[in-house]
Parts: C-alpha cells; sequence; structure tokens
C-alpha cells in the first residue's frame, strides 16, 4: 500500500506541474493574441519576406518563421515569428501578414492565428486533462489513506470485542457454548433442537441479567427469523428488553464482533410484532435517537412512517409483512418467509383485539398467504440445512415440520365458520400445493388429510 501511495503522489505531482506549464503556455498565447487583435481601427497591412525557416517547439506539425516586413511609422524595418503548416516554404519567399501600428513586432497573418487558435485548444484539454486526473488521483489517495484508517478502526474494534467475549466466555463457559450449540444446530436447519437450547439458556443464565437478556434474544431471533412464530418472538422480545442497562452493556461490547447490536434489533422487532402502537413507537424512537446501526436506524424509521400511513394496526401490520416477502413479483421477493410469517400469526391470534377486527376476506387473505408461507419455509428449510446439498441430506420431518401444521391447524378452525364459494376454492389451491411434498407428509401431518376432507378434495 505504501509503494502504491508514493506512486499515485509522485503522478499526481507530475500532472500539477504539466497542468502549470500547460496554463503559462496558455496565458502566453493568450497575450499575444490580444496584442495583435486589438487594432482599434490602427491595423495595416504589409508584405514581408521570410528571413529564416525553423521547426516549432509547441505545435510539431508547424514551421516557425522568422519574418521582415517595413512598417508605417516608429520601424524601417521589422522582424516577427509567425507559423505554416507550408512544409514547402523557404527563405526569400514572400508572406501577406497585419499588424497593429502601435505594436508592430506583433504582427500576424491569418494561417499563424488559426494555429495559435487551434493550438490552444489542446493547451485547453491537457491544462484542464491534468487537473482533473490530478484531483481525481488526489480523491483516490484519500480514499486508500481513509480506508486504511477505517480498516484499521475495524480491526481493532473486532479485537476488542473479541477479547470482551473471551472474557464473558471464562466467567460462563457453559452458557456461550450452548449458545455456540444452538446457532450451530440453526445453521443446520434442526430448529426444535435449537430452541430446545436456547430455552435451556434460559435456565443457565440464573440470576445473571446480561445472560438472561441474551438468553430471551435469542430465542426471539429464532422463533421470527426461522420458526414463523411471532407470537412467541414478541413475548422474548420483550424479556430481552427487561433489564435494558444490563442488556446494553452486552450489546454495546459484543457488536464490533456480532457486527449488529443486539439491544436494538431487539427493539425493531418487538415493535415489529407488538399489538401496543405506543410502545412500539417509543421502541423506534429510542433506536433512531441513540443507535449507531444505520440498517437498524432505517427499519426503525420505515417502521414509524408506515404506522403514520396505516392508522389501523393490523393494516399497519398487514403491509410491513409485505417488505419480507412477494407472491406477484419474484422481484420483489425478498425470500425471508419466516418473518412475513410470524407478522402474519400475530395478526391471526390477535383476531378481534383492539386494532384486529378483521373482515372475512381480511382474515382470508392473512390465512392464505400464511399457509403459502409456512410451506415455502419447510421445503427451503429443509433442503438448505449445513451442507445438505452437497451431503444430499434432508433434515428429519420432526426438525421442521411444526412450520406447516400450525396455520393447518387454524385453517381447520375456521373452515365450519367459511361456507362462502369463492373462499374455500382459495384454500383448495393452498392445498394443491401442498401436494409436491404429499409423501413427505404422510404420517406425521394429519391436519394436511383432514384440511383437503373438509374442502372436499
Amino acid at each position: 500500500m505504501k509503494i502504491l501511495d508514493r506512486i499515485l503522489s509522485l503522478i499526481s505531482v507530475v500532472l500539477f506541474v504539466a497542468a502549470v506549464i500547460s496554463g503559462l503556455i496558455l496565458l502566453l498565447y493568450t497575450a499575444t493574441l490580444h496584442r495583435v487583435q486589438d487594432l482599434s481601427g490602427e491595423g495595416a497591412f504589409a508584405v514581408g519576406k521570410v528571413q529564416s525557416v525553423e521547426d516549432a517547439f509547441f505545435i510539431f506539425d508547424a514551421k516557425k518563421l522568422n519574418v521582415s516586413f517595413e512598417a508605417d511609422g516608429y520601424y524601417n524595418d521589422t522582424t516577427v515569428k509567425l507559423m505554416t503548416k507550408d512544409k514547402t516554404i523557404q527563405p526569400g519567399d514572400e508572406v501577406e501578414l497585419y499588424y497593429n501600428t502601435r505594436v508592430p513586432e506583433s504582427a500576424m497573418n491569418e494561417e499563424t492565428l488559426a494555429i495559435y487558435h487551434s493550438s490552444l485548444l489542446t493547451i485547453v484539454y491537457i491544462t484542464g486533462g491534468a487537473l482533473v486526473l490530478m484531483i481525481l488521483i488526489k480523491c483516490l489517495i484519500w480514499l486508500i489513506r481513509n480506508g486504511k484508517s477505517r480498516s484499521h478502526k475495524r480491526t481493532r474494534q473486532k479485537e476488542a470485542s473479541q477479547r470482551k467475549y473471551n472474557r464473558y466466555m471464562k466467567k460462563d463457559p457453559e452458557f456461550w457454548m450452548e449458545q455456540y450449540n444452538a446457532m450451530k444446530d440453526r445453521s443446520e436447519a434442526y430448529l426444535v433442537t435449537s430452541l430446545k437450547r436456547r430455552k435451556r439458556l434460559v435456565s443457565l443464565a440464573g440470576d445473571k441479567r446480561h445472560l438472561y437478556c441474551a438468553a430471551y434474544y435469542d430465542l426471539m431471533i429464532l422463533y421470527f427469523g426461522s420458526c414463523c412464530d411471532g407470537v412467541n418472538a414478541c413475548e422474548c422480545g420483550r424479556e430481552s428488553l427487561k433489564y435494558p442497562k444490563e442488556f446494553k452493556k452486552l450489546s454495546d461490547d459484543l457488536e464490533a464482533g456480532l457486527g449488529y447490536n443486539m439491544y436494538y434489533k431487539s427493539m425493531v422487532v418487538t415493535a415489529t410484532l407488538t399489538d401496543n402502537r405506543e410502545e412500539a413507537k417509543e421502541l423506534c424512537n429510542e433506536v433512531i435517537k441513540n443507535s449507531k446501526d444505520k440498517e437498524q436506524i432505517k427499519v426503525a424509521k420505515d417502521l414509524l412512517s408506515l404506522m403514520e400511513k396505516f392508522p389501523r394496526w393490523s393494516e399497519f401490520q398487514r403491509n410491513n409483512a409485505l417488505n419480507y416477502y412477494s407472491r406477484t413479483n419474484p422481484e420483489l421477493d425478498k425470500g425471508a418467509y419466516s418473518e412475513g410469517c410470524a407478522i402474519l400469526m400475530t395478526i391471526l391470534s390477535r383476531e378481534g383485539q383492539p386494532g384486529y377486527d378483521l373482515s372475512e376476506e381480511e382474515y382470508v387473505s392473512i390465512l392464505d398467504d400464511w399457509l403459502m408461507l409456512g410451506l415455502k419455509q419447510f421445503a427451503t428449510m429443509r433442503t438448505t440445512g449445513y451442507n445438505s446439498f452437497l451431503n444430499r441430506r434432508y433434515i428429519p420431518n420432526e426438525q421442521l415440520i411444526f412450520l406447516v401444521k400450525k396455520p393447518l391447524e387454524v385453517l381447520l378452525e375456521f373452515l365450519p365458520d367459511c361456507q362462502e364459494k369463492r373462499f374455500r376454492e382459495v384454500f383448495k389451491s393452498d392445498l394443491k400445493e401442498y401436494e409436491m411434498l404429499a409423501d413427505v407428509f404422510k404420517g406425521c401431518l394429519p391436519e394436511y388429510e383432514k384440511a383437503r376432507k373438509e374442502l372436499g378434495m
């Protein structure tokens, strides 16, 4: 990096010198042209004789002529330098020129003037190009130096965070090892096993408040981001914020190593799932005011904006869920099916409560999406566990079947009251999609067959 820095600095200096030299030449040419063009009614024409011919220095395809002529007024014999591109011209040839009677030594002819103009344009390009390149290189040097500084800063922060994690690990090794194993189970898509381990973290935390909050944070993340369970995720999110001072310190200590702040992320998830508008606003404002995490701040601001747009709470949550998935536009489908399911689940589980007065059409629309997203999450998790594609390994059904079991249970509860044909057709269409995994569901998902029977399939 140091060598590259020096090379770029040297190039920048060379370009600066080139720009200065070109600028000086430009000023000189401009002054010369101004003197001869400012005739002010005192111009005169004459015929000059070429005394000598030599190559022009800056204008490579032109010749420089020394021309003498008789000027009226103060000079009997004047010599000037002209330009030509005529390579056949020789000493003794005659050249027509014009001059200002006040400054005859600045005489000019049409060809010289044209050559000066074309040369000026070239010099302008050189000057401007050199300045632009110099500025760009200076910016590149700044980015390299600043990038190195930021990189070193991030490295130092990660190292400090790792040291703090090691101290936490040394004090409570059983807790942190269990957390590691729970995360490993999740990476391999063993959701039930990971869930059991995370529940055990709560008991391992004992009376240590920071560990208690961390345990419930991990549960919240699993419920929300993998298990399609917004109700439990919301409860766990609130529990994780039970001791804000201790949880914030732990989160701040580990933020550089994790790449995010657990404390503020918990606030955002809880605000997303809560049934209390004031609680959601308070949590979002706290994130915006005190967090340094740009991503979480953006999510919090988006939530507040959406709250203003949709005063009805169920409508706000329904539209927020659409930020995680799309069933109509593949380009907008983020594939965050668990998060979308979790929000939809909270809406249906609170149906009839204040802010959740759903019409039958709204209920059907939400349940329709939940059924399909649950199926997508099940299919995705079943085949995308750690290294499962290379090993042709499928996750055991008992680890994931609850993802489709819960929405089917809600469907079975709802069907006796849902007699309108168009709504039942919606659910028939959903269960036809389930047919692709019918063999997988045999013996472990009786709700699927019950629902088909209830719909007359």
